[in-house]
């Protein structure tokens, strides 16, 4: 998380993926992957394999204390992995 700080708390530069301030716009796991794949990393958009987006998505969520199932986000199951209450 070199980009969004050590603990993924954020900076001037780049938004908190950690915290109270994280994930407000997205939902659940689906919403952010579809933010993460098509924006990220910076500097090499779409550049990871699917995989390790699925593995960015499961990072964050379970960073953030979501209820994340044992196998992790996955197409088949992100759209009921909730990233906060509504």
């Amino acid at each position: 998380m070199e980009c969004h700080g050590a603990r993924g708390a954020g900076n001037s530069q780049h938004p908190a993926v950690v915290g109270e301030r994280a994930l407000g716009d997205y939902p659940s796991a689906r919403e952010l992957h579809t933010y993460v794949e098509g924006h990220l990393p910076k500097l090499n958009r779409q550049g990871l394999s699917a995989a390790d987006y699925w593995a960015v998505v499961s990072f964050i969520a379970v960073a953030n204390g979501a209820p994340v199932p044992t196998e992790g986000v996955s197409e088949s199951n992100a759209g009921v992995v909730k990233l906060h209450e509504m």
